[in-house]
């Protein structure tokens, strides 16, 4: 089953560019923690002013999302309600467009034709949904969308899509349909993260065979990852998971942060490697580099609607995937933008079982992950 819809996640109304200033517990939270930091790490004491000013553009960061009014983890789970999904015995499409005059599902069940009956409905805050009947989509069937803006008309991959792949003629990524008759199981469902200190093996899950090809989940799996057990790493951390149109980025382009690249192989692929892995006592950790995304060069990017000249700027990465945590901190830094749209949270939906997104205070071990649609100066 997918996650309950959660209206109230949905992203709220364009932010101003005016910067937000803390408040006086926040700041005392901030100062008890930087002391709790240098005192665990006095060799950082020469740079305390610097990681005040981060921890400060964070905290600011963190009210100009929320407002004060959800928590990160709440703002971080938007794919829960954008994007498509199975509920309720239908289908619900969900996408923000707020400069969008028209929006249509076009693919494989229209004939990649614009219908009527695929139109998008414009709700409230630039919100657009569509609600279809649970047999217009069928497992793998091909999507995309048609978005009209004032002054002109273009093709689009859905911000939240949790499949994309790429036709091997036309070179065109579209997003898929990927609901199976059967669901993976997870074997291992008590997964704890272990307390000794992580002993890291990084891999790139294409270039980590011997064979002069792209490798996948399930070659890993049966012959990569029992090496690196017996070389007694006990943390696994995989680039380039995230949809990226250029495989020659290893991972650093990302087109779409909440599908897990198709190169590779299936969603169940995946969430079979990772099954393997936490049997063999592995922590898991999915590098994921928001601050470095694909241009928006062409109609099939992810870009919000009649955007030129835009990019994404980083401002904090992390989350949970069973009890696996993965922590890369991002701060952005320069003045604060125009938020055009959010991308929250670097969890593959693609493996949505059991996932979690956790707050913790702000410290090295966990620190939740947003990111945002910026327009460049």
């Amino acid at each position: 089953m997918l996650p309950q819809q959660k209206p109230e996640l949905a992203v709220k109304k364009k932010m101003d560019t005016h910067p937000m200033k803390t408040d006086s517990s926040t700041t005392g939270q901030i100062d008890q923690a930087l002391e709790r930091l240098v005192q665990s790490d006095p060799w950082l004491e020469p740079y305390r002013e610097i990681i005040q000013q981060r921890l400060l553009k964070i905290a600011e960061a963190e009210q100009a999302l929320t407002r004060g009014k959800m928590s990160l983890a709440d703002f971080a789970s938007a794919h829960e309600y954008f994007g498509l999904h199975f509920a309720d015995h239908q289908w619900i499409f969900r996408e923000w467009a707020p400069n969008a005059t028209a929006i249509y599902l076009i693919g494989d069940m229209t004939g990649w034709q614009e219908k009527d009956a695929f139109a998008l409905k414009p709700l409230e805050n630039g919100i657009w949904e569509i609600r279809l009947a649970a047999d217009i989509f069928a497992h793998e069937d091909l999507y995309r969308l048609r978005i009209h803006w004032p002054g002109g008309v273009g093709d689009r991959l859905p911000a939240y899509a949790r499949r994309v792949i790429q036709d091997p003629q036309t070179l065109i990524f579209n997003a898929q349909v990927w609901r199976p008759p059967s669901p993976y199981r997870w074997r291992c469902r008590n997964f704890q993260r272990p307390a000794k200190a992580p002993l890291i093996y990084e891999v790139h899950i294409g270039m980590a065979q011997e064979d002069g090809k792209i490798g996948s989940y399930q070659e890993f799996t049966a012959k990569i990852l029992p090496r690196v057990n017996a070389s007694g790493y006990n943390t696994l951390q995989i680039m380039a998971i995230p949809e990226h149109p250029y495989y020659g980025s290893f991972g650093y382009q990302v087109s779409s942060f909440f599908a897990a690249s198709s190169r590779f192989g299936t969603p169940e692929d995946l969430k079979a490697l990772i099954d393997e892995a936490h049997n063999a006592r592995f922590q898991m950790k999915l590098k994921a580099s928001a601050g470095l995304t694909a241009p928006c060069i062409n109609t099939f990017t992810t870009a919000p609607a009649g955007a030129t000249n835009y990019g994404i700027r980083a401002v904090l990465i992390t989350a949970s995937i069973r009890s696996s945590i993965f922590c890369f901190p991002t701060a952005a830094t320069g003045s604060t933008n125009t938020i055009w749209t959010v991308f929250a949270s670097t969890v593959l939906p693609a493996c949505s079982t059991g996932i979690t997104v956790s707050t913790r205070p702000l410290t090295r071990t966990r620190i939740i992950m947003m990111t945002a649609w910026t327009r460049r100066p």
